[in-house]
């Protein structure tokens, strides 16, 4: 990514911040609202959608999707501006190709997660479900995902993110008594091969070593996995905010990690806890 890429990548990200403080303290017309949605429409303006930055505004959308009231003026004009991109649409099919990581990877379900903020959109429900069904597919015996464990240092983190979102699929796609995308079944299983990666035992290592697309900031060695999440909160986010969420909905479940009780820090980020939580209902 390009240094103009992750400056504009890191402004929205300040913006989204601000919109989940507001929304935290039910302050519906902040000024927090308009500057992410202009930001985010600058970010979609700025030229073709590149991975991370399709990734960037689809967080962006599920922030702002999630925060606004349905009656909210705001609505309108950012649905008009998804419907312009590929986020309403499914991706196309993968298969086994290591370049198209991204349609087999946690971006799906950032993708699943935006369209069930956002109503509005024709079918999106059932994309999502077709999204998660597909991602689902992916999880082996032991409730492990290989498109994540493939990013050798970044594995462990990845594997920790789809599970947070696997989480909020759940909990998000639940609400008003209907049937959730992913079932608590489905999520303890997931829950389960989260633990057993944290292992690393030689079966994720040899996963690890493919070591497709790692995360600059997680280095280089893929034998040395980074394991910063464990520590929870890291730019403005929580990253084991989902545990407790899980725990709520499996409540015989022994969970592999505990947030610290000396953190304190809010337990959430984008996609789950705090605010996320009190809006979806």
């Amino acid at each position: 990514m390009s240094v103009d890429g992750q400056q504009a990548e890191d402004r929205l990200h300040r913006h989204l911040f601000g919109v989940m403080v507001a929304a935290r303290d039910g302050l519906a017309t902040a000024p927090a609202f308009l500057a992410a949605a202009d930001e985010l429409l600058a970010h979609l303006g700025a030229g073709p959608l590149t991975i991370p930055s399709r990734f960037a505004a689809m967080r962006g959308f599920f922030v702002l999707g999630n925060a606004l009231p349905f009656d909210h003026p705001l609505r309108d004009s950012l649905f008009a501006a998804l419907s312009t991109t590929d986020i309403v649409d499914l991706p196309p099919v993968a298969g086994d190709d290591p370049l198209k990581l991204s349609r087999r990877n946690n971006h799906l379900l950032v993708q699943a997660a935006t369209l069930l903020v956002w109503p509005e959109a024709e079918k999106g429900r059932e994309v999502a479900q077709v999204l998660c069904d597909r991602y689902l597919s992916e999880m082996t015996d032991d409730g492990m995902f290989p498109a994540e464990l493939c990013r050798g240092a970044s594995s462990l983190w990845y594997a920790n993110m789809a599970v947070m979102l696997l989480t909020a699929l759940a909990k998000i796609s639940g609400r008003d008594g209907q049937v959730p995308l992913v079932s608590t079944l489905q999520l303890g299983r997931a829950i389960d091969g989260f633990g057993h990666a944290l292992g690393w035992t030689q079966d994720v290592q040899i996963r690890a070593r493919q070591n497709l697309y790692p995360h600059p900031n997680h280095g280089r060695d893929p034998s040395t996995p980074d394991r910063g999440f464990l520590q929870g909160y890291h730019r403005s986010r929580h990253y084991l905010a989902w545990v407790p969420v899980a725990q709520h909905l499996l409540p015989a479940k022994e969970m592999p990690v505990t947030p610290s009780p000396d953190d304190q820090f809010p337990l959430a980020n984008d996609f789950i806890g705090g605010f996320t939580d009190r809006l979806c209902g």
